[in-house]
């Protein structure tokens, strides 16, 4: 099974949300039966891709980040545009099973966007 996960916070970014995707991982890591695209954000700008194990590969996407745990409005919207660019480039690389968004905004809304495309 091929699978996308987004989030816009994943450690070091974030609290709650970005240490349950961690575990996730942690948990799909070596499985031969799963295939993981992992995308979210990075505290610097730029796109780095890195292994997470065999079967994970984490899509960083960087914005201009002040604070670790703090979103501001500004910093949501820099890094839907620019993850919106390496979302859909994801999509038309690969053929998933399955598209995992943490929150509803703004990674769901990547999804919504391009549900049954």
């Amino acid at each position: 099974m091929k699978i996308l996960m987004l989030n816009y916070e994943f450690p070091p970014i974030g609290g709650g949300a970005a240490n349950a995707n961690l575990c996730i991982l942690r948990q799909f890591a070596g499985r031969d039966d799963l295939h993981v695209d992992m995308l979210t954000s990075a505290p610097k700008p730029g796109i780095v891709s890195e292994k997470f194990s065999e079967n994970i590969t984490i899509h960083k996407v960087g914005i201009h980040k002040k604070h670790l745990h703090f979103w501001r409005r500004a910093e949501v919207i820099e890094w839907l545009v620019r993850a919106g660019f390496q979302y859909r480039m994801l999509l038309r690389e690969n053929d998933y099973d399955l598209a995992h968004a943490f929150f509803g905004f703004p990674t769901g809304w990547l999804c919504y966007r391009k549900a049954g495309k």
